[in-house]
């Protein structure tokens, strides 16, 4: 589970938010993803996240917390902690020719050569409108940093036809995803499949519980994840 600069993670997404726009911000807030605009969990602790992967029971789809209870995982909550699209379409993570090609075109890579998640972000930085481009790049790097991280460093093909058409990108369900790859990592050899589980999510969904008072569970701190995890006995 260690961060690598050029792998996605959470610190990729936070470095982006002080070359965002307000334009550019509305836009990725009315594409849905408005809960990952203020996400102040920037580092992944790998016991805390090792120990979470351990709890969860993909049958059930519940962190199973010993003396703790229980934590359902489903869309819904997804949705509440998150902030990401619920949309009525199944992301199939599939290689869709016709997408693959616009994105191509889009990026400008040759076939079998995808960009760099690092690229995404520094062609993010550089892009000071608020266009269609502009949240086809944001949205998939953020599915690559955060919601449904790759193995690689490089962008999966598999993510682009969630996101070739800008108009429908909110209609995705990325909550079920973020679920699917989970019991999809509990349930076999993870390394056979494109994505790794989303550990923000499971580390922000414990303090949830931890502490339900809270209104806005993105914005959780590192300082509040490094005291809740001295306390844990893992």
């Amino acid at each position: 589970m260690q961060q690598e600069n050029n792998h996605g993670s959470p610190i990729m997404l936070v470095k982006l938010y002080s070359h965002m726009s307000n334009n550019q911000r509305r836009l990725i807030d009315d594409a849905g993803f408005g809960g990952l605009l203020n996400c102040r969990c920037s580092q992944l602790f790998p016991d805390l996240c090792q120990w979470l992967l351990d709890c969860y029971d993909p049958e059930s789809s519940e962190l199973v917390l010993p003396g703790r209870g229980r934590i359902p995982i489903t869309e819904a909550i997804v949705h509440r902690v998150m902030g990401i699209p619920r949309g009525s379409k199944l992301i199939k993570c599939e290689i869709d020719a016709s997408a693959s090609s616009f994105m191509q075109n889009e990026f400008g890579f040759t076939k079998g050569n995808q960009p760099k998640i690092s690229e995404l972000l520094n062609s993010l930085k550089m892009n000071k409108s608020a266009n269609p481009k502009y949240l086809r790049t944001w949205a998939l790097f953020a599915a690559c940093s955060i919601i449904t991280p790759t193995f690689s460093t490089k962008v999966s093909p598999r993510l682009f036809s969630a996101v070739v058409d800008s108009k429908k990108i909110r209609e995705q369900n990325w909550c079920e995803l973020v679920i699917r790859n989970l019991k999809l990592s509990r349930s076999s050899d993870p390394k056979k499949h494109s994505f790794k589980p989303c550990l923000t999510f499971l580390m922000v969904i414990f303090l949830t519980f931890s502490f339900p008072s809270c209104s806005n569970p993105v914005q959780y701190n590192c300082t509040l994840f490094q005291t809740c995890r001295k306390l844990l006995v893992i």
